[in-house]
């Protein structure tokens, strides 16, 4: 039986990616009042895929198209991937991710799908 290549996907991403920083609520705490304190840490020089198939486009001139989802794609070893976590990219956007799936195969994750909303 012939195995798939786990690291496949990895190496991909790890060519075709760009840098990126992922921001991670470390903490949460509550006040009495219900306002959230929170500690946040940043991991700089992640590489992930942006999709950017799902933005609109200025050229829409023939009919309007439905927009698609804005995702990133991280490498299967990547932690803090998780709903709320933020996503810069090297030009200053922004992104808070929504919903994150695991994409594998033979029982082995190949890489993380991130839905994003720009904020």
């Amino acid at each position: 039986m012939v195995q798939v290549p786990t690291n496949i996907v990895d190496r991909e991403i790890e060519l075709l990616g760009e840098l990126v920083t992922l921001t991670v609520k470390s903490s949460k705490t509550y006040s009495d009042w219900g306002d959230e304190t929170s500690t946040e840490t940043e991991t700089t020089d992640i590489k992930a895929i942006y999709n950017v198939y799902g933005r609109p486009s200025v050229g829409d001139i023939e009919g309007k198209f439905q927009e698609g989802e804005l995702t990133f794609f991280f490498k299967s070893d990547q932690e803090g991937i998780t709903n709320g976590s933020k996503v810069t990219r090297s030009n200053s956007e922004v992104f808070s991710i929504s919903d994150v799936s695991a994409h594998g195969i033979e029982g082995n994750i190949l890489f993380y799908e991130a839905k994003v909303k720009k904020i």
